[in-house]
């Protein structure tokens, strides 16, 4: 049985945190997107934990080639067990998020006691809402990971967020990461937000 103070990795150096967190992980760079890849493969090799990410259906593929380099094991094989669930995103947030929880449900049915959550947020492309669309989606992930032991992991590239200010970041290649602090708290300036807030990780290599 998990423990409710359990701490799970995210995947670099020996950064914790606690079950039931919400981790918002801001990047410029392809390269740091791809380092939050690590998030997954952590879980992936962790007994009775169940992996799944979300990203536009035309980008799935594409990810799990991506989470598969650097990886000793084989994602496709963890994807046909079930291990690992790959889910399109939907305009329709609250109904994608009914559906998922229910595959949640389905997983600690299946024995699986964590859950590993990482969803691949682009901004830029259509269909997706404005600010107020997102302080909906934080409203619904809040309450994920209230009721299950998890961890979910959202990236956001700064340069495509919703009104997002270009901001002067400091290394590029430096993603922040940013714990328990609401997304709808983070206006126009998401990108200066999430540099002056309090608790803050430092991005990991």
């Amino acid at each position: 049985m998990v423990r409710r103070n359990e701490l799970v990795s995210l995947g670099w150096g020996s950064q914790q945190v606690p079950l039931h967190s919400y981790v918002a992980f801001y990047y410029t760079t392809p390269e740091a997107m791809r380092r939050s890849l690590a998030f997954l493969r952590v879980g992936l090799d962790e007994p009775r934990t169940f992996c799944i990410f979300l990203a536009e259906e035309a980008r799935l593929d594409e990810f799990q080639r991506d989470l598969q380099q650097g990886y000793s094991g084989d994602v496709r094989e963890c994807v046909g067990r079930g291990k690992l669930v790959a889910a399109a995103w939907h305009p329709n947030f609250e109904g994608l998020a009914d559906t998922l929880m229910a595959r949640l449900d389905q997983a600690l049915a299946e024995g699986y006691v964590r859950i590993r959550a990482m969803g691949l947020v682009a901004w830029a492309q259509v269909g997706w809402g404005d600010t107020a669309w997102l302080k909906r989606c934080e409203r619904r992930i809040n309450m994920a990971t209230s009721m299950y032991p998890m961890v979910i992991l959202c990236t956001y590239n700064i340069p495509e967020l919703p009104g997002a200010i270009a901001a002067e970041i400091g290394d590029p290649d430096q993603p922040r990461i940013v714990v328990n602090d609401p997304m709808g708290a983070v206006r126009s300036t998401m990108a200066k937000a999430a540099m002056s807030v309090a608790r803050r990780l430092p991005g990991g290599r």
